[in-house]
């Protein structure tokens, strides 16, 4: 199983480079107006085609990694290829511990590597407080302004 997506870019060849760094693989295909990435890790069939560069209705979106090493090599790979980002390391957020770097696609998608250290069910250990949909911490938590402001 792959989850796929498919975005228009304004610009192909920028749009490629990111992602070619973002997944730290090659494209499977390039085609003219059409670039597919197909990935193992996380597992996604990216199309990147030639369009008005819409980013359409999502907040942000992640790739999910097995630890903290991983989030440094995509934060090193990034930052070497000269995209902005922005490291937090053993944050709160989203009900969850998490290291995570932030960046932006030549469209202006917003994109995280991140690694959960650990979920949290009930509470927030340093309040005790319930984690409802109301809770501070995921009250815009991955928006809050001067988050990801570098990486905007």
């Amino acid at each position: 199983m792959r989850v796929h997506i498919a975005w228009h870019t304004r610009d192909l060849q920028a749009a490629s480079r990111f992602y070619e760094t973002l997944l730290g693989l090659r494209p499977a295909r390039t085609l003219p107006g059409d670039v597919q990435f197909l990935a193992d890790r996380p597992s996604l069939n990216l199309a990147l085609e030639e369009g008005d560069g819409d980013t359409g209705g999502g907040q942000h979106y992640g790739i999910e990694v097995e630890s903290t090493d991983i989030v440094t090599e995509a934060a090193k790979r990034l930052a070497a290829a000269g995209y902005p980002v922005v490291e937090e390391r053993d944050t709160v957020c989203c009900h969850s511990r998490q290291t995570k770097v932030w960046t932006r696609d030549p469209d202006g998608r917003r994109w995280e590597v991140f690694f959960v250290a650990e979920r949290y069910g009930t509470a927030e250990p340093a309040t005790g407080t319930a984690l409802g949909e109301d809770a501070a911490c995921c009250t815009g938590c991955c928006d809050a302004p001067g988050r990801t402001d570098a990486a905007r």
